[in-house]
């Protein structure tokens, strides 16, 4: 084979795992919530702490769930900066994500447009943000950090005819 086009071939293939590989969406640990409740009274040397917060109205039944408290950007800043005070820098950065839906439904959605059947090693769960961006400490928006979700904008520019 020559090397130009096996060269290629690895390039696409890297380019594809690259497209498909996006992240979870990102979900505390147990062990990262009792890291923080520690910090917060205290107790913990950790050198980071890694804070998440549900900040929508419809986040209210989720942070139930979780045992956290939905608020806004800035009040979340601002109670963060009080609650866990002895950690001299916090970001000046919030990192936002907007929507999420489970990795498997893209490839369902995928099967169902190409009329194919391919099998699933198996279906993955596991949540992946749709839209993401970032917001200063002011809780004003970062320009250029707008992200779409690869998948999702992969899927749309498949299944638009005028594409």
């Amino acid at each position: 084979m020559d090397q130009q086009i096996f060269a290629s071939m690895i390039i696409k293939y890297w380019y594809l795992i690259e497209f498909l590989g996006q992240s979870d969406f990102p979900v505390q640990s147990r062990e990262g919530r009792e890291l923080c409740s520690k910090a917060a009274k205290g107790e913990s040397r950790a050198k980071q702490i890694t804070v998440y917060h549900a900040l929508s109205t419809q986040a209210d039944k989720l942070a139930k769930e979780q045992k956290t408290i939905s608020m806004e950007p800035y009040a979340a800043l601002q109670k963060d900066k009080h609650i866990y005070s002895s950690y001299g820098v916090l970001s000046d950065e919030i990192h936002v994500c907007v929507g999420k839906m489970e990795r498997y439904l893209f490839a369902e959605c995928l099967q169902r447009a190409f009329h194919q059947d391919f099998e699933l090693p198996e279906k993955n769960h596991k949540p992946i943000c749709l839209i993401g961006l970032k917001c200063d400490e002011q809780a004003t928006y970062i320009p250029g950090s707008i992200r779409v979700s690869p998948l999702a904008w992969g899927i749309y520019q498949l299944l638009t005819p005028d594409n």
